[in-house]
């Protein structure tokens, strides 16, 4: 893995940089694997983001279908600060207004509202995060 020199050094960082600056988001989802959560800003220090609380309120329905697992602010939740995360990023320069790193895998996941829908885990997470915003997200 090779972080760069600097922030937005690489090439691919650059153009998820313009691209995300030419969108404009509302929400964003950063998808990770490693354990089962949903995290909101701060990764970076332990403090809450100015809208936390409804940010929160809007994965209530998506934690209690899908999840059931810790949700909140990353630093806050996980114990330990990262610094550089996307999700970090969009909130307080894109100025997206939801911004998520949703952790949809562990060794131990099951997600019981999507048993017998035959579906891949990432199919699975864009067909929760669909329902629970009433289908106005689009995937990119």
């Amino acid at each position: 893995m090779n972080p760069g020199l600097l922030a937005f050094s690489e090439i691919e960082t650059q153009k998820l940089q313009e691209t995300l600056a030419k969108f404009s988001p509302k929400v964003f989802v950063s998808v990770h694997s490693g354990q089962l959560a949903l995290f909101t800003p701060y990764a970076y220090e332990k403090l809450e983001p100015l809208n936390g609380a409804k940010m929160l309120n809007a994965l209530g329905g998506i934690n209690k279908e899908y999840c059931n697992c810790k949700m909140g602010p990353a630093a806050m939740k996980v114990g330990y600060l990262s610094s550089g995360t996307s999700v970090d990023y969009v909130y307080d320069y894109i100025k997206a207004p939801y911004s998520y790193a949703f952790e949809i895998y562990s060794k131990d996941t099951y997600i019981p509202a999507l048993e017998g829908q035959n579906l891949s885990l990432q199919e699975g997470s864009k067909t929760a995060v669909k329902k629970q915003l009433n289908n106005k997200v689009k995937f990119v």
